[in-house]
């Protein structure tokens, strides 16, 4: 068993280390190997967007001749039922992919408004601790419950 997380922050504010903690928990208690995390900070003209892509081998990563980066993280594999994150470092642009019944769940959490920003995951109770740390409204925990029993 093995998974991905990870997180794209667009709001300029650095990520909590308490944040990163519970992901890469989360991702340790699924596979006895080591996470590896790719961490990359752009400049825009909104502030910094902060991108941490984690999974248990290493983050496949390409540039281009602009010096834009991309990630891809899976889980799972490619032809048969998987799960991935894509980072488009050019377009500022992240990706989900998922194919399969379920063997390789993925979660995502939007921060929308209240922080602007995304976290995914394999797993539903990293994204669920740090909606607590943050202090998000009820109804939004509700909502993301209610999605993952769907």
């Amino acid at each position: 068993m093995s998974g991905i997380a990870g997180i794209v922050r667009r709001d300029g504010r650095a990520i909590p280390q308490k944040w990163l903690s519970i992901l890469e928990k989360s991702l340790a208690i699924r596979s006895h190997k080591p996470v590896h995390t790719y961490q990359e900070s752009v400049e825009c003209e909104h502030g910094d967007v902060h991108v941490v892509f984690m999974q248990h081998a290493e983050p496949h990563t390409t540039q281009n001749e602009f010096g834009a980066t991309s990630v891809r993280v899976v889980d799972g594999l490619i032809d048969g039922e998987f799960a991935s994150a894509d980072w488009d470092g050019e377009r500022l642009e992240l990706r989900f992919s998922r194919v399969g019944n379920g063997s390789c769940p993925l979660y995502t959490l939007d921060l929308g408004e209240q922080n602007d920003g995304t976290l995914f995951a394999s797993s539903p109770m990293p994204l669920l601790q740090i909606a607590h740390h943050m202090e998000l409204i009820p109804e939004i925990t509700t909502q993301a419950i209610q999605q993952f029993l769907l």
